[in-house]
């Protein structure tokens, strides 16, 4: 997330947080890893519902047990357990247009990403980044200004396969 200096994109960033999760939707949202069970039934100033856990999926069991555990040692409410999950953790790649982009060539030069998802989720982040972000990357090599090939395949340098033939 870029903003126009460094603070501006935390305010950014925790504005859209504050709008982007609201307690009621972090409560549905809680369910997740509990197989998508339905906390709203419970009251949300009692202590926190620790059968819980028997909903929850195995794909997603480690998640929901630490969830549950961390409630219990902590005397969690309901309530406290959603607001403790729903808080701010702010982003590695947040900043100025340039903050941006030199730590985003940082993980790459360091070999620590291969590349990047962007998730951009307003439009007037996506104008930023891609009119003020993209340009220092290109700037900086890391971002390529076109592509060689003309479909995926030729851009990486993948041979095209030969189907019907015996290797």
């Amino acid at each position: 997330m870029a903003g126009q200096t460094d603070g501006h994109a935390r305010e950014i960033e925790q504005h859209y947080h504050q709008a982007d999760h609201s307690f009621e939707l972090a409560l549905k949202e809680f369910g997740r890893n509990f197989g998508w069970h339905d906390f709203s039934q419970y009251d949300l100033d009692a202590p926190f519902p620790q059968e819980s856990l028997e909903s929850a999926r195995s794909s997603f069991f480690t998640a929901a047990k630490r969830i549950a555990d961390q409630a219990r040692e902590k005397s969690f409410t309901l309530r406290q357990a959603v607001e403790f999950g729903r808080q701010l953790r702010p982003g590695a790649f947040v900043g100025a247009p340039d903050t941006v982009a030199q730590k985003m060539t940082d993980w790459f030069e360091a070999r620590a990403v291969d590349g990047f998802n962007i998730y951009i989720g307003h439009p007037e982040q996506f104008n930023r980044f891609t009119n003020e972000v993209i340009p220092l990357l290109q700037e900086r090599g890391v971002y390529r200004r076109a592509y060689e090939g003309t479909t995926l395949r030729e851009s990486l340098g993948l041979d095209i396969p030969q189907f019907g033939q015996k290797r």
